[in-house]
């Protein structure tokens, strides 16, 4: 895994924790994970504290 500063694409963020790109969109949208750092429209830019909610919810999920 890479440092505390690091910046992570949602493909890798899925890749990860096994949490599906539309279940993590889905989680932005409804407010469960907080908004990542856009870089476009289309383009988002998440870090380590995303990972480690979506570890967290995929949890819960289960």
């Amino acid at each position: 895994m890479k440092n505390n500063n690091s910046e992570y694409s949602i493909g890798e963020i899925s890749k990860i924790t096994g949490v599906s790109a539309s279940a993590i969109n889905y989680y932005v949208r409804s407010k469960i994970l907080e908004s990542p750092k856009k870089l476009s429209k289309t383009r988002s830019i998440f870090n380590e504290t995303h990972i480690e909610k979506n570890k967290r919810n995929k949890k819960i999920k289960k």
